[in-house]
This record gives C-alpha cells, structure tokens and sequence, in this order.
C-alpha cells in the first residue's frame, strides 16, 4: 500500500490526518511542557495584590437597559455549583437573575473569582460542575461571541436533566487575558508564573432555564451580555471581565 492510500484509509477509519495528527502531538508535548515547568518553577506573588481583587457586587449593576434584578433572587433558578466548593476554590462570588422587562424571561449571571489559579484552585468549569451535578451535557462548542467591536471567545454548552433544560455560555479570564480551552490556560498562568506571579480568573456564566429553542435563548443572552458589557464600561472595569482589549475603550453598544 502507496502512501496516499494509507492517509486515506485512516481518513476512512475516522483516524486523523498527518497534518492533524502532527498539530495533536504538538499540543500535547505543549501542555505536557506547561505541566513540567509549572512544578519547576514556583511563582510567590498573587497578581491579585498587585492590581486588586474586583469587587463583584458593586461592579455589577443591579439594573440596565431592558434588565432588572429579580426580587426572587437566585431561589428561582437551582445553581449547579456546590456551595462547598465555591468555598474552597473562590474568593468571591455572585449570583443573580435578571429579569427581561419586555418578555419577563429570566436570564442569571454567576460570577466566580479566585486569587490564585494554580492547578490545584483553578476555577471548575461549568461542563464539570453541571455534569457532576446530574446533567447531560448534550452539546459543548466553542464560540466568539461579538459585544460590540469586541470578540469574546466563549464556550456554549446545551444541559438537560429530565426536569430541565438550561442553555449557557461561559467565559474564563486568567490573569489579563481571556482564555478557552486548557493550552490556554496554562500558557498564561506559566506567562505570569515565569514574571514571579500566580495569576487570578474569573468564570463569566450566563444561562437560562427554558423550553425554547438554543438559538433563541443564546440570542437573548448575548443581548443581556452586550447590555451588561456596555454599562461595566462605562464605570471602568470591563478589563476585570474581558481582560485585555488594547489601549483605546472598545466600542460598545449604548
């Protein structure tokens, strides 16, 4: 058997091509690399004292645009996330839902911080947390999501049980930067680590709770997280929430 016939019946096999297979092995000697310089090298400052722990609760307006707080707080909507280990892995937390005036929908914003994102308090990923928690995760992709002139690269996941059904959509920032996917964020916690610093993260999580349809609950997401976005610019800590996004304010929507 040629070469080429050998690519393609691994292709026919479902196996990778050598392209893919070479950029697979490069990943992992990448993160196997992270993994190795993490346990040498033993960073002694938390960034957070450098720049500050943000203050979610006041960072977080209560009101915007077509949103208002529910007077029902979070009661309305079960959180996934056990109680005891936002304890051990966060130094803050917030959860609230919101209410859409014009269609009474109910979206809810969790918010989790930690000071140090090191392997063994590294924020829990909703995927996890959802799945440990009962949930089948039906669906679980990657997706850049667009606020403005800015692009969040966020993660969407489809979660079900038999009583309910809840689309949402997470971001994770690790120490300035926003990242998604493991390599990511290894690679700035060692980019943090290697100036001396333990970088901190925070996990953006919106979701609702509905019977309709992923695209029109994520479309209404998306409108409440332009909205929120918008509002935290305008107060100066959108970096405390997207990271870095260059030296001029982005354009948002008004």
């Amino acid at each position: 058997m040629n070469a080429s016939a050998a690519i393609d019946t691994g292709r026919a096999k479902g196996l990778p091509a050598g392209s893919d297979l070479v950029h697979l092995l490069m990943a992992g000697l990448l993160m196997l690399a992270c993994l190795g310089l993490s346990v040498w090298i033993k960073p002694t400052k938390l960034w957070s004292e450098k720049v500050g722990e943000p203050d979610l609760e006041n960072a977080v307006p209560k009101a915007f645009g077509d949103w208002v707080l529910s007077p029902h707080g979070v009661a309305t909507i079960v959180n996934p996330q056990q109680e005891d280990a936002l304890r051990e892995v966060y130094s803050s937390t917030l959860a609230r839902v919101y209410i859409h005036k014009p269609t009474g929908r109910q979206v809810m914003l969790s918010l989790a911080y930690g000071s140090s994102q090191s392997r063994d308090t590294q924020v829990h990923l909703p995927e996890v947390c959802y799945g440990a928690n009962g949930f089948r995760i039906m669906r679980l992709q990657p997706d850049d999501i667009r606020i403005g002139d800015l692009t969040l690269p966020a993660m969407r996941m489809d979660a079900v049980t038999d009583m309910r059904q809840e689309f949402v959509t997470y971001w994770v920032r690790v120490g300035d930067q926003l990242a998604r996917g493991a390599l990511q964020r290894n690679l700035i916690r060692m980019r943090f680590a290697v100036n001396g610093y333990i970088a901190d993260g925070l996990l953006v999580r919106v979701s609702e709770v509905t019977r309709r349809s992923a695209v029109d609950s994520y479309r209404l997401q998306d409108e409440f997280m332009a909205n929120l976005m918008a509002e935290i610019a305008r107060t100066g800590n959108l970096e405390r929430f997207v990271g870095r996004f260059g030296t001029a304010a982005p354009k948002l929507p008004s």
